[in-house]
């Protein structure tokens, strides 16, 4: 029985008949950062190795049509769906033959359960139904970059502006609160930017955290612009937060977690079995100052937290 299930570890997927045709799903309400898609593109080609031969589209779409223009591309022969964002991970999850996901604040809020730890040992027990499925993400440590900014921290309160109807948003909010201390207060979207932060300066929150979603980054320049107003404090969560206005980021590395995604995806066109793999979690994070923003909150930036930045804007 054993070495049955030992060969059956071994044993490879029947190879796929053709060209493999390939779809990149993301939305468009707003759009993820371009350089996301850029990424998992650049992970496919530098995986690509003996991949077979492949086409490529490019599908974009508000979060609500994605599914509805997904069936489209099904009935016309796609054999592989490329998701960036959860709402892209969620439309696709459902019917597309095979999935690869980046960019998403939390797998299983796009409806993707990882292996077993043993699907890839004993995959004729352990490996997952439905079609294959892997990904690879990067984290927000809102943990560690809380702990950096902590000697800066003017007050106990928290504030945070997400968008309810992106998952990813409303994901970053509840790992913010599940990973601090302090109280979090939290204002929606919905009414602009400008009103969402002045609502969580009026209930006295000092600090705001940029949770780094498509639908929060969008209306960065707003958020920044009505938290200097309010003499916030501005903590980043992507590189994009810093050179905006963020005191301090701990920029999560999306570009590595997108080629990392694209590579699995090689991986699955070459006949391999990614999906037996955990989904890949990018821990890597740069810490970056910004000295100027600094100045402009009235904040000072100790020396042992300069000796640890990996970049010092304006310094």
């Amino acid at each position: 029985m054993v070495l049955l299930l030992a060969l059956a570890a071994c044993e490879q997927p029947p190879a796929h008949d053709g060209p493999w045709r390939v779809v990149v799903l993301e939305p468009d309400d707003p759009p993820p950062p371009a350089e996301c898609r850029e990424a998992l593109l650049a992970g496919v080609d530098q995986g690509a190795g003996a991949a077979p031969e492949r086409s490529l589209r490019a599908v974009r779409a508000p979060a609500a049509a994605l599914a509805d223009r997904l069936r489209e591309e099904l009935a016309a022969g796609a054999d592989l769906v490329l998701t960036v964002t959860t709402a892209a991970l969620a439309a696709a999850r459902p019917s597309a033959p095979a999935v690869v996901f980046t960019d998403v604040a939390d797998p299983a809020a796009g409806g993707a359960t990882p292996p077993a730890l043993l699907a890839r040992w004993l995959p004729a027990l352990f490996a997952p139904s439905g079609p294959p499925l892997a990904g690879a993400y990067a984290v927000n440590d809102f943990g560690a970059l809380l702990d950096a900014a902590e000697p800066l921290l003017p007050a106990p309160a928290l504030g945070a502006v997400f968008a309810a109807g992106d998952a990813d948003s409303v994901a970053y909010r509840d790992q913010l609160r599940a990973l601090t201390r302090h109280p979090v207060l939290s204002q929606p979207l919905g009414d602009g930017a400008a009103a969402a932060v002045r609502g969580l300066c009026d209930r006295h929150a000092r600090t705001l955290v940029l949770l780094g979603d498509r639908s929060t980054d969008a209306a960065l320049a707003d958020l920044v612009a009505g938290a200097r107003a309010c003499r916030m404090l501005v903590l980043g969560t992507r590189a994009a937060h810093a050179p905006a206005g963020a005191v301090l980021t701990l920029a999560a590395d999306q570009r590595a977690a997108a080629v990392a995604a694209g590579r699995r995806a090689a991986a699955l066109m070459r006949g391999e079995r990614p999906q037996l793999e955990p989904f890949e979690r990018v821990t890597a994070a740069r810490l970056i100052l910004n000295a100027e923003a600094a100045e402009q909150a009235g904040v000072g930036l100790p020396l042992g937290l300069l000796a640890q930045a990996d970049d010092v804007i304006g310094d």
